[in-house]
């Protein structure tokens, strides 16, 4: 008598798992999507904790006797606990609500929208209509309440294959051409997100260096001793700040050349699809020669009131 063996149970992390690369499955957020919010939150979190000994230092010098310093030390310490819980619990809810792509139409379950569902005469007539939008991180097919996004994972080769399944298997039953989703898409779309996120670090960069020659000089006064080693060592802290700017700058324009290649390309992508703008090729450009007058002025400001 032959006996089946039977199959292991799968944790919550392997079931959640299972269901997003099922056949059909389109998640609603993407893991681009878990994984940066885990690692912004988390670093906050942390951040925030390691606060709570400066709190913590200063409710004790006034006995605990300040109520609104002794509810931010216990707030700094109790946020990191509950941010662990309520991001897990978050992260669980949230990975198995998505699109599921059947034959006969799209069923949803969606976050504050469960237990919906799409026609397929519907999707295709909003798409021949124009709605078809090229986001950050996703395409997005449909009007607001037939709208399905399509992320581009950025960075996740798996989840991408596991989209690009789900796409082609949507242009099947909807007999309709879609714009492309190719891996190269995808290389592009990768491309054109770090670019634009670098660039944004870059400016957050060239503020940093701008606020710290600021405190710079007003130190100015006690730093000084008359002495030429002071001199030395605070000329030495406004050449060190000089440097750090103009290499953001340079990285500032590295980003706006590769971001216009980027751009250019993408363009002959979608180019049969009007409506699909993946931006203009010089907006980095833009941004480069506007942060690098604004750095200009802001140090000439600085440098003037020494």
């Amino acid at each position: 008598m032959s006996t089946t063996t039977p199959k292991p149970k799968l944790t919550k992390e392997q079931e959640i798992k299972q269901l997003r690369m099922e056949r059909g499955f389109l998640p609603q957020y993407s893991e681009y999507h878990f994984n940066k919010n885990e690692h912004e939150g988390l670093t906050l979190s942390i951040l925030l904790l390691m606060f709570s000994g400066f709190f913590i230092g200063i409710a004790n010098d006034f006995d605990y006797e300040i109520a609104i310093i002794n509810i931010l030390a216990v707030f700094f310490v109790v946020q990191f606990p509950a941010y662990l819980f309520f991001s897990m619990l978050n992260s669980r809810v949230k990975k198995r609500k998505g699109f599921y792509i059947e034959p006969a139409e799209i069923r949803t379950d969606l976050l504050f929208k469960p237990l919906g569902t799409i026609s397929y005469d519907d999707l295709r007539s909003d798409i021949q209509n124009g709605n078809l939008f090229y986001q950050t991180a996703g395409l997005a097919l449909g009007s607001k309440e037939n709208r399905m996004v399509f992320h581009y994972e950025i960075g996740n080769y798996e989840a991408q294959a596991h989209v690009q399944a789900c796409y082609a298997l949507l242009q099947e039953h909807l007999h309709l051409q879609l714009p492309p989703l190719t891996k190269t898409t995808f290389l592009l779309l990768d491309k054109r997100y770090y670019y634009r996120n670098l660039a944004g670090k870059c400016l957050f960069s060239l503020t940093l260096s701008v606020a710290a020659l600021y405190t710079l000089n007003l130190l100015y006064p006690f730093v000084l001793d008359g002495s030429g080693t002071s001199g030395f060592l605070f000329f030495s802290r406004i050449l060190a700040l000089a440097f750090w700017g103009c290499f953001t700058l340079y990285k500032l324009y590295h980003c706006a050349s590769f971001y216009d290649k980027t751009i250019t390309r993408l363009k002959k992508e979608y180019e049969a699809y009007d409506n699909i703008n993946p931006g203009h090729p010089k907006a980095l450009y833009l941004l480069f020669y506007g942060a690098a007058i604004l750095y200009v002025l802001a140090n000439y400001f600085v440098i003037s009131i020494l």
